[in-house]
């Protein structure tokens, strides 16, 4: 990864109910997010969950993810 700003997207779709209420529990705990909030995350839909960061931070939260069953998508930032 370079140094250019990209966005963060978390797609839920490909999980399954299990998976995806972990990951909703995970959002909460970790991140301090109101359970309606972490359900709006994982409602299956795509969400941008990290605006014009840097590749760093991006790479924090892939592995973060990725320790959780999930994939992230990282798109350069427009």
């Amino acid at each position: 990864m370079t140094d250019a700003c990209v966005d963060v997207w978390l797609d839920s779709a490909g999980y399954d109910d299990e998976l995806r209420n972990e990951l909703k529990n995970q959002l909460a705990t970790v991140f301090n997010l109101p359970i309606s909030q972490a359900e709006v995350l994982t409602n299956g839909q795509p969400h941008r969950i990290k605006r014009a960061c840097s590749t760093k931070e991006a790479q924090r939260l892939l592995e973060q993810f990725s320790s959780w069953g999930i994939r992230l998508r990282v798109e350069t930032a427009e």
